[in-house]
């Protein structure tokens, strides 16, 4: 069973704030128990902002524009190394930066269909767009990454 699919919110905090916090509180012992008990008044006291976890479309978002600059920085790779290879790679790398290419596009056309067609991402996607400058990648990584 996980968090998302019980639809429960999530806090994230540095163990040391939590450290910290128990120093203020002059909690110096370690056990499960008084950790327990420590966690459990920081967030009482502190409240920590909750996160909620990311839709199913929001997560292949993420996925994919995470996977388009793995693609994009090893297409540059490729061709960093095609200007100074021997001749008898050149056609090797050159295969190999079209075959990365077309996944480039296969990607970036799935990118596209989120953008355009899920419910959710759709309005933002819109919103971002309608700035001069901002296309399908921008508005992609806004969406995907930021919070």
């Amino acid at each position: 069973m996980s968090l998302d699919k019980e639809n429960l919110a999530a806090i994230v905090v540095n163990p040391r704030r939590i450290r910290d916090f128990a120093r203020a509180k002059n909690r110096l012992a370690k056990t499960d128990k008084i950790d327990a008990e420590i966690i459990a008044l920081f967030a009482k006291e502190i409240k920590p902002e909750q996160r909620q976890f990311k839709d199913e479309a929001l997560q292949k978002l993420e996925a994919l524009v995470i996977r388009r600059d793995q693609i994009v920085n090893m297409i540059k790779a490729e061709n960093n190394r095609l200007s100074g290879c021997h001749k008898s790679v050149k056609n090797d790398i050159i295969k190999t930066v079209r075959t990365l290419e077309k996944h480039l596009r296969k990607i970036e056309k799935d990118i596209h269909d989120i953008l355009k067609k899920d419910d959710g991402i759709k309005h933002k996607a819109e919103l971002l767009s309608s700035v001069p400058g901002i296309g399908d990648v921008m508005t992609s990584v806004l969406i995907s990454l930021m919070p």
